[in-house]
This record gives structure tokens, C-alpha cells and sequence, in this order.
């Protein structure tokens, strides 16, 4: 108390005095002050203090010294202390249990508190398989804290009423029963065909993916017996969840070439008309892409549209590598005035594929590229 007002009196009335001492002079006896009120014998008893507590102080000095920001250090200490106590109050809540009337009753005695930290070993702790007529469940000495709570608190219910079991809870404390007034479904006319119903959903949906699993597997088999008698025998088909681009993304680094067959769609539209997916794979996947067309025929030749970018001029190059095309007519198209400019970049790409192998055709059109 005294060296509080002491403190007040130096800031208001001796402040101007206060203010002539150098920064350097108050930094020092700062720290001369951390020095000698630092109880440095909590350092030798660092080992002895519970491994939570110790985590807390190193993590919160770590990240004060390395970001020289106070306020994230607290931030930091505050947020672990947080996490390790609902982690310690969560290992206090038990679950106790009785068969009463002839093994025809089955009594629970909850004891701790239910929250998000401790709901999974909530409904761990019923037996859902014993063959009983009613449940008692006693929570006279349990306390519900959260959405997740409750929500463990309807899954206990309504398994059990679904194995024909009848079911009453007793002794919630009057913050428990609000949040179950407000938040429970379990307690609500119709709960039980609700829950009917979702459990029904859930098993048309797994029907239906594994419809879809078996119906993927019979193509990537089809697919295989085709590249059989194609001649090709060292084949990797893999089926896996996810979309087409994301999935392309992620086997980049093992792609050298993707290939597409046509995507189902109205026939009558134009040959060129690309889908969304087409277009994302192209945009996405650093590899060559080849598009199959509705009725694939062998390629015997193939044109490169040059207008002489940056970007033509890396495909070019990439082509000139790429042993796939090399037995291929090829032939090398673009769209220009035929300036001289527009000559020497087209007698460049043919110069590039010449030296990868290829005996490209140039062909100079009047128009625009963009056209």
C-alpha cells in the first residue's frame, strides 16, 4: 500500500522532476528491481511443481522473450491454463451404476461436471448392450455446462430408448435443466422418430457411398482389362475420395502426363465446349493434359497454336522434352500479319522441336491470336 501511494505521489506531483532521469537510468533499476524480487528458488523447485505449471510459465516466458509483445505471452499462458484445467476437471467426472429390482433396473449416479471436455467419456460410461427393462439416470450430483453436454446427455437417452429401454433422468440442478429446456431434443414430443429418421438418412447415405465405391471400382476394373489388351501391363489404378482437381494436385509430383475422357454432357454442344472440371485441371495441374474425345481415335498428328508469349514459348519448350508426340506429324500454327517479328519467333519454335527430335510444319494465318 505504501509503495503504491509513494508510486501516485512521484507520478503527479513529482512528475516533471521524474521525467529529467535518462531512459537508460529507469531501465536499469528496472531491472535491478526483477532481479531482486524474483524468487529464484522457484527455479530449483521447477522439477517438483506439477508438469501443467511449469509448461504454462516456460511457454509463456518462451513466447514474450521471442516476440518481445507482453500481451501475447499472457495471451498464451492465459489459453494453456485454460486447456490443461477442463482436461483435469473432465478426469473428475464419474459414472456410477447399480441393478436394482431383480436385475430389472439399471441405476447411474453421475458425480462432476459434463462439459465438451469430458462428454465422450460420459457416454462411455453406459452400458447400452445390457438386456434391462428401465434406466435411472441420477445427475442430483452432476452439473451440465455446455450445448455438448446436453447433446451427450440426448445420445444416452435416445440409444437406450431405442433398444426398447425406458429411460428417466432425475436431479438437474437448475442451470442444467435450462440448458436442457433450451437445448435437448431428447425430452421433445416426436424426439424419438426424429432420431429414427436421422439414423436413416445416415444409412441411405453410407448405401449410397458404397454404391458409388463399387461402382468406381467395377470402371477402374474395365479400365484395366482395356489397357490389357492395349498391350499395357504395368498399371496403377487407384480409387480415391475427393474431387478431380484436388486429387490430381495431390499426385503432381508422381504426374508426367493426365489425360481426360469426355465428361458426360448434351451432345449437341460444340467440340471445344469445356466443363468447369477441365478447365480447373488445366489451370491447376503443372503437368501436360490431354483431352479424349467422344470417339478417341489414334492421333497421327498434332498442332501447336504459337503466339509467340512467354507462355507459348515455355510450352514449346516443354514439348521439345516430352517423348510422348515425337513419333507424331507435327506442325506449328500462328495468327499474324506476318510481320517479320511473327517470322522469327516461328522459325524459333521450329528450331526448338527441331533439336527435341520433331519435324514441325510452320504455318503463318492472317488474323489476331486472340481471334
Amino acid at each position: 500500500m505504501a509503495a503504491g501511494v509513494f508510486l501516485l505521489f512521484m507520478v503527479l506531483v513529482l512528475g516533471p522532476w521524474v521525467k529529467q532521469i535518462p531512459m537508460a537510468a529507469l531501465v536499469a533499476v528496472m531491472i535491478m528491481v526483477a532481479i531482486g524480487t524474483f524468487n529464484w528458488g522457484s527455479v530449483r523447485n521447477l522439477t517438483k511443481h506439477p508438469k501443467s505449471s511449469s509448461f504454462v510459465m516456460l511457454a509463456t516466458v518462451v513466447v514474450v522473450v521471442s516476440t518481445h509483445d507482453l500481451a501475447k505471452g499472457v495471451f498464451v499462458g492465459v489459453l494453456l491454463s485454460g486447456i490443461f484445467f477442463a482436461n483435469k476437471v473432465g478426469r473428475f467426472m464419474a459414472v456410477e451404476s447399480a441393478a436394482h429390482d431383480e436385475g430389472r433396473l439399471r441405476r447411474y449416479k453421475v458425480t462432476g461436471q459434463v462439459f465438451f471436455a469430458s462428454s465422450e467419456a460420459f457416454i462411455a460410461s453406459f452400458d447400452f448392450k445390457e438386456v434391462i427393462e428401465r434406466v435411472r439416470i441420477d445427475v442430483s450430483r452432476a452439473h451440465f455446462w455446455d450445448i455438448t453436454a446436453i447433446s451427450a446427455l440426448d445420445s444416452v437417452v435416445l440409444k437406450f430408448r431405442r433398444e426398447g429401454v425406458a429411460v428417466e433422468v432425475l436431479g438437474l440442478n437448475q442451470a442444467s435443466a435450462t440448458l436442457v429446456d433450451k437445448f435437448a431434443i431428447h425430452d421433445k414430443p416426436g424426439a424419438a422418430e426424429r432420431e429414427s429418421l436421422m439414423e436413416e438418412l445416415s444409412t441411405l447415405d453410407e448405401r449410397r457411398s458404397k454404391i458409388a465405391m463399387e461402382l468406381g471400382r467395377d470402371f477402374l476394373e474395365h479400365a484395366k482389362q482395356r489397357a490389357a489388351l492395349a498391350g499395357i501391363t504395368q498399371l496403377d489404378a487407384r480409387q480415391r475420395h475427393g474431387t478431380l482437381v484436388t486429387t490430381l494436385v495431390e499426385m503432381e509430383s508422381e504426374l508426367r502426363l493426365a489425360v481426360l475422357g469426355p465428361h458426360l454432357h448434351d451432345k449437341t454442344l460444340p467440340r471445344h465446349h469445356l466443363d468447369h472440371t477441365v478447365e480447373n485441371v488445366v489451370r491447376s495441374v503443372r503437368a501436360p493434359v490431354l483431352l479424349a474425345d467422344r470417339e478417341y481415335a489414334e492421333p497421327r498428328r498434332f498442332a501447336v497454336a504459337f503466339d509467340g508469349s512467354s507462355t507459348g514459348r515455355k510450352m514449346i519448350q516443354t514439348l521439345a522434352t516430352t517423348p510422348l508426340l515425337r513419333e507424331l506429324s507435327s506442325s506449328i500454327v500462328m495468327a499474324s500479319e506476318g510481320t517479320p517479328q511473327a517470322n522469327a519467333q516461328a522459325d524459333w519454335a521450329r528450331t526448338i522441336l527441331s533439336q527435341g527430335g520433331f519435324s514441325p510444319e510452320v504455318s503463318i494465318v492472317d488474323g489476331n491470336a486472340e481471334e
